[in-house]
């Protein structure tokens, strides 16, 4: 049995690219939940399925409101970790004073950027 030369190949494997998220400020009056939905879409240019956020709350003030999931207040100044399923059961619950948010969402992959947005009041 004869074998030909060795011939090089190239394999370039498909660059996986982080979902894209917008957000918007959304004002509401004091004391209002609002969908943590209300204030983002994301999604992902692969068509990866989204599968995981992370909230922020920057505010130091305290009258600011807080994330709440499944209705449980949630600590300001640390990401706050919420699958795609859980994402129905995550909200803000307005206080007297504006709040500076973030998010940021996973296809389980690659994380997108932070995005900044407010509540105001």
């Amino acid at each position: 049995m004869k074998w030909s030369d060795w011939k090089p190949f190239h394999v370039n494997a498909p660059v996986d690219q982080a979902p894209v998220v917008t957000a918007s400020n959304v004002v509401a009056a004091p004391h209002q939940t609002v969908a943590a939905s209300s204030f983002f879409t994301a999604i992902d240019p692969d068509g990866d399925a989204i599968i995981k956020y992370q909230l922020w709350d920057s505010s130091a003030d305290a009258t600011s409101g807080h994330w709440t999931l499944n209705g449980i207040a949630q600590a300001a100044n640390s990401a706050i970790d919420v699958t795609a399923a859980q994402l129905a059961d995550a909200a803000f619950h307005a206080a007297t004073a504006p709040a500076d948010l973030w998010v940021r969402a996973s296809d389980g992959t690659e994380w997108s950027p932070w995005q900044e947005f407010h509540l105001l009041v």
